[in-house]
């Protein structure tokens, strides 16, 4: 398949830079060369930033900015979060001390809640940071500090007790801010526990029985439940939010292909179905389905939604639309109401580790090697992104060959369609 093409660019040798996006392109026409960046890029611009691993589904925006994790290739001084300003696409702060697998950013985007790292392989409390300084606000309370160790199971710090018993040792593996701002939950293995936003408050902790995990977690729009799944078994579960009460527990198939992983992304906009992403067992490929929000039951399904396996998602503000990105490096826009493949985004085969709407058409994107890229999924704001990206007009000859009369200027292909 296609990635990307280059028409006219030259018909000379071929030289490439170091850096694996960077060619030199020569012309025997006219003695001149042509420097192309091949690197993926979004379609209204990208911004670099440090390069390493960034852990999947880190990615999260608000209040003009987005911000994502990585290990910036440096694993001796730990973790960072990077901060972009979406205005002028540039990175604006890099915030040394964090880790963990996920963050989670409030509705207003004024904080973002992420696990302080103490050394390479040290974690702590769970803090609410300002992105623009990396000040903590607030702390999380009833978690303790402690250390991977190398079979990778936890070595518990001093102080530290058996979940659920504050301070106890967890780690960030999935966490969600509720639609109104009020609580922060957090899953780990067979272990779930829930914050109060405003005063970092331990509320209620819930834990699964032996040998069981969960898989994701995510608020109900109302903020008064908390959605689970379990990994492996197809359990999806709703609990109350005051002391996480289970309401109801249903067993779906997980010999459905996708149904052993799945990852709940939101609601469609009339709150009745459940949107979610799943995967077997990490051995690739993808479905997507739409779950009875009081059933819980599969309504309807997409079993070969992804060649590669799911790694991130996203839903728009307005929740018409969701984002999926997979291993393969594409992303596919959902129609929420009815599960229609609206469109396909690619960033050149490179795993899709986060996705963000940005609003309601535009749609922030991250390689896993690190490196912002924008994009949309408004058809006229790609023709003007394309039409203001032209560099040179039409030449005479070029209009006679191709019968353009009158021959347009670059400013007027730059602003509409040639004739």
């Amino acid at each position: 398949e296609e990635i990307s093409a280059w028409p006219a660019a030259g018909n000379g040798r071929v030289s490439h830079a170091a850096d694996g996006r960077t060619l030199l392109v020569g012309s025997t026409i006219d003695a001149s060369a042509a420097l192309l960046d091949v690197g993926p890029r979004g379609e209204l611009g990208g911004v670099a930033t440090c390069e390493g691993f960034v852990p999947a589904g880190s990615l999260v925006v608000g209040a003009g900015r987005a911000a994502f994790m990585s290990d910036c290739g440096d694993l001796e001084r730990g973790g960072r979060i990077e901060v972009v300003d979406l205005a002028s696409l540039r990175k604006v702060a890099s915030h040394l001390g964090w880790g963990a697998q996920r963050m989670a950013i409030s509705p207003d985007g004024a904080l973002i809640a992420a696990q302080e790292q103490t050394s390479m392989t040290g974690q702590g409390p769970v803090r609410l940071i300002d992105p623009a300084t990396g000040s903590v606000v607030r702390t999380l309370e009833g978690l303790c500090s402690w250390d991977w160790l190398p079979d990778g199971s936890k070595d518990p710090g001093p102080g530290c007790r058996t979940f659920p018993e504050p301070p106890f040792p967890m780690w960030a593996a999935e966490l969600r801010w509720s639609p109104d701002g009020a609580l922060i939950a957090m899953a780990e293995g067979p272990q779930v526990a829930l914050w109060s936003a405003a005063d970092g408050r331990l509320r209620a902790t819930h834990e699964l029985g032996e040998d069981a995990s969960y898989q994701s977690i995510a608020f109900t729009p109302d903020s008064r439940e908390l959605l689970l799944t379990e990994n492996g078994s197809g359990r999806i579960a709703r609990l109350s939010v005051d002391g996480l009460a289970v309401l109801q527990s249903t067993a779906l198939d997980p010999d459905v292909f996708g149904i052993a992983q799945l990852r709940l992304i939101g609601h469609t906009p009339d709150g009745k179905t459940i949107l979610a992403v799943g995967d077997q067992n990490g051995d690739g490929g993808a479905a997507v389905f739409g779950l009875d929000a009081e059933t819980l039951q599969i309504v309807r399904s997409v079993p070969d939604a992804h060649l590669g396996s799911p790694k991130s998602f996203a839903i728009s503000p307005d929740r018409s639309t969701f984002a999926t990105g997979a291993s393969d490096g594409k992303i596919k826009v959902w129609d929420s109401a009815t599960g229609e493949l609206l469109q396909q985004l690619s960033i050149g085969g490179r795993q899709v580790q986060g996705l963000a709407f940005v609003d309601d058409h535009r749609l922030a994107a991250l390689p896993r090697e690190g490196g912002l890229l924008l994009m949309t999924i408004d058809p006229a704001e790609l023709v003007a992104a394309l039409r203001g990206s032209l560099t040179r007009g039409l030449t005479a000859s070029e209009c006679a060959t191709y019968a353009i009369d009158p021959c347009p200027t670059l400013e007027k292909l730059r602003s509409e369609p040639a004739p």
